[in-house]
């Protein structure tokens, strides 16, 4: 059964659009190269502070294996390379394993 993957961004204040491109360009990236991954989607919101913009993305994953391999993957490698020449980010990347828990839609 798929996992369910919330990850969070934590872009720069003045890093948000370049943060934003490169999550459009991830998302497109993952679709094309990562069969093991489903339901990709990607928010953007503010965190408790107004000015604290952040992305979410939230995914399923086959297995906790094929999350690990993903760091190693070149979309992902130059995300992080990408990320760290330009400083973009406030604070490392946040990935929690969800657990459901109850669930209804209408």
């Amino acid at each position: 059964m798929p996992i369910p993957v919330l990850v969070t961004v934590y872009p720069e204040l003045d890093k948000v659009s370049r943060v934003e491109e490169l999550v459009k360009w991830v998302t497109e990236e993952v679709r094309k190269n990562e069969p093991t991954v489903s339901d990709y989607k990607s928010y953007q919101g503010r965190c408790d502070e107004p000015e604290h913009t952040v992305f979410m993305i939230f995914f399923h994953i086959e297995n906790e294996a094929e999350l690990h391999k993903r760091k190693s993957l070149p979309h992902h490698q130059h995300i992080a390379k990408v990320a760290d020449e330009e400083q973009l980010m406030r604070r490392p990347l946040k990935y929690v394993i969800l657990n459901g828990l109850t669930q209804w839609s209408r």
